[in-house]
């Protein structure tokens, strides 16, 4: 899915900005070993991630379960944000982005990247590529410590009645020259539905998906409820971010959850 081009991004009336994720949902699953790629035909997994080709993000959602039994694809709401219209940044044109990632072969319980300094990188998460998540304190995100924005998973090593397996994160990290984010609220947790920002300011942040947690690797009732986390303006007019399923069911926790982060406009 084509996110919009910028032919020359030489000339001035080019607007430059990133993309990331309003509403994401699963399943997210992989059954081959981590040595098999997605585009190889033996690949079983399923993945959602957004990618730039030249001046174009593309938004992609993928699934491959041949010969395995049914299961539902994830999807989920792209959104873009330009670095002219967000607060502080001196100068777009000297924006930039890339794509920071972390491997894991299902064998590692935590690992993290470090994308950059919390004071001059945003890093919504943009990429998830097989076992993400699959029990109750299982991770992926992006998260500030100790001054610096990490990209890190953390999972369960013996997830029975589950199965290990490998996982990839992906992160669009951006910076803009002389500029320190400014965010009406950041890494924002909720397992059920919280609000964000007030009615008052819904017109003034970009809010973004920065991590899950829980059980995304599965769907519930035969398939027919995907774990799914949305930041949505409610009837009131505030932001709230809200995900399901929110309750433990069956043998395991099956929770799901998700963190949020908005950056204020000018």
């Amino acid at each position: 899915m084509p996110l919009g081009i910028c032919a020359d991004p030489t000339k001035d009336d080019c607007r430059a900005g990133f993309a990331y994720f309003r509403s994401i949902h699963g399943p997210f699953w992989q059954s081959t070993d981590s040595k098999i790629l997605q585009d190889d035909p033996k690949y079983r997994g399923s993945s959602a991630s957004i990618a730039l080709t030249g001046n174009q993000f593309v938004a992609k959602f993928f699934a491959n379960n041949s010969g395995l039994p049914d299961k539902a694809a994830p999807g989920g709401e792209v959104r873009g944000a330009f670095y002219d219209e967000l607060r502080g940044v001196p100068d777009p044109k000297t924006c930039s982005g890339s794509i920071a990632f972390l491997r894991d072969d299902g064998r590692t319980p935590a690992s993290s990247y470090n994308v950059g300094l919390s004071t001059s990188v945003v890093a919504p998460l943009t990429g998830l590529f097989g076992n993400i998540a699959q029990l109750g304190q299982d991770f992926l995100r992006t998260y500030n410590l100790s001054g610096n924005t990490l990209l890190a998973q953390g999972h369960t090593l013996d997830p029975a009645p589950l199965s290990t397996g490998p996982l990839k994160g992906e992160s669009f990290a951006s910076r803009c020259s002389g500029w320190t984010p400014q965010y009406a609220v950041r890494d924002v947790y909720s397992a059920g539905d919280v609000q964000l920002v007030s009615a008052a300011d819904k017109a003034k942040v970009r809010c973004y998906i920065s991590g899950l947690t829980g059980a995304w690797s599965a769907t519930r009732a035969n398939g027919a409820v995907q774990p799914f986390a949305e930041i949505y303006q409610a009837v009131g007019g505030e932001i709230r971010l809200r995900v399901e399923p929110s309750t433990v069911s069956g043998i395991f926790d099956d929770r799901v959850g998700a963190y949020a982060s908005c950056l204020w406009r000018k």
